[in-house]
C-alpha cells in the first residue's frame, strides 16, 4: 500500500511539471506573438 501512494505522489508530481512546462511554452507562444 505504501509504495502505491508513493508511486502516485511521484507521478502527481510530474504531471504537475509537465503541464507547467507545457503551459510556461504556451504562454512564452502568446508573448511573442503579441509582440510580431
Amino acid at each position: 500500500m505504501f509504495w502505491i501512494i508513493v508511486a502516485f505522489m511521484i507521478g502527481t508530481f510530474f504531471g504537475v511539471i509537465i503541464m507547467a512546462i507545457l503551459s510556461a511554452g504556451k504562454y512564452d507562444d502568446m508573448v511573442n506573438n503579441r509582440i510580431e
